[in-house]
């Protein structure tokens, strides 16, 4: 995706309809923006790969991050659950006047999948015909519910997961001190721009070391409380980072069993009392991880989440009580 982007600047050849794919949205529309801002850049500047990017000084980079560039355009909707005709149709109106000022005018969709497959057939007039200077940049979680016509017109760049590795040194160039950036890097998904949105939570550090206590003393912890912490604590947003995070408690403790106290710690003895988990058995440690997987799939199955958390807990809790 950036090696396509990076090359389409350099050329100043841009496609006129670029759809991009994959969960991590966040990202994409940063990247997206990004691409745009350079592309309007009054002074671009070359960056370390090579590749131009905006100055950010300029009068165009101003106004794209005041968010009233009148040549780059991000599509509203109306409706928050669809993409609609009267939608598209006011973009439509929009891509007949010329740029104000340079050679591109660029209109940004967030939320693509939601086009309706009415508004995609009247967009389709505007991807098969459009002005030398349009470039549509379409973000979507994944391309199935688009017409045919319109994936045929378009530049399909599926995004992919960041590894690991690297997004943890990406973290840690921004700003993340090593072991934030090593829990946010297992949390993301390989998504950047889930990541920096979690670092930039005011409250979700304390969430973890909430989560993390209750995982040390479960063993003696009553369903009540149990229950009330779910209820408390972990939000619908929380509800897959929450089971992420037992993982990891699982995998700090088994690297606390192999390597004692030489063992690279996620969490780190300040929230974590790890010789509790590490006293637990192989096999208990083997439970906990298999009780995680399996709410996991049932997480993404859509089940009663409160339930599905809750059963998982008291899974561990017993796993830990007989390991």
């Amino acid at each position: 995706m950036k090696a396509f982007l990076g090359a389409a600047l350099r050329s100043r050849d841009v496609p006129h309809a670029i759809l991009l794919t994959g969960e991590d949205t966040e990202s994409f529309l940063a990247i997206a923006r990004a691409f745009g801002a350079a592309l309007l850049c009054e002074d671009p500047q070359e960056g370390e790969d090579g590749v131009p990017c905006a100055c950010g000084v300029c009068a165009s980079c101003m106004k794209i991050a005041a968010g009233d560039h009148p040549d780059f355009i991000e599509a509203q909707h109306e409706k928050p659950g669809s993409f609609g005709v009267d939608d598209v149709r006011r973009l439509r109106q929009d891509v007949r006047i010329k740029p104000y000022s340079g050679d591109f005018k660029i209109y940004l969709l967030p939320d693509a999948e939601k086009l309706t497959a009415q508004a995609q057939n009247a967009l389709l007039k505007t991807l098969e015909e459009p002005p030398d200077y349009a470039v549509l940049i379409l973000a979507a979680k994944d391309d199935a519910g688009f017409l045919p016509t319109v994936l045929s017109r378009c530049v399909r760049l599926p995004g992919r997961p960041m590894p690991e590795e690297e997004l943890k040194e990406f973290l840690m160039k921004s700003g993340a001190a090593e072991a934030e950036a090593e829990l946010l890097a297992g949390l993301s998904g390989g998504s950047p721009g889930r990541a920096m949105a979690m670092a930039a939570d005011e409250t979700f550090f304390p969430f973890v070391r909430q989560s993390v206590r209750l995982f040390d003393g479960l063993a003696n912890t009553g369903i009540r409380a149990i229950a009330d912490f779910l209820k408390e604590s972990v939000t619908e947003e929380r509800q897959q980072y929450f089971v992420e995070l037992l993982r990891m408690w699982c995998r700090d403790a088994l690297a606390a069993k192999r390597a004692g106290a030489a063992a690279s710690l996620i969490f780190g003895e300040e929230i974590h009392n790890i010789s509790t988990s590490a006293a637990l058995s192989f096999g208990a440690l083997a439970a906990v991880d298999e009780a995680t997987l399996l709410a996991l799939r049932r997480l993404r199955a859509k089940g009663n989440a409160d339930l599905i958390l809750e059963l998982m807990l008291l899974r561990v809790r017993e796993a830990m009580r007989e390991g």
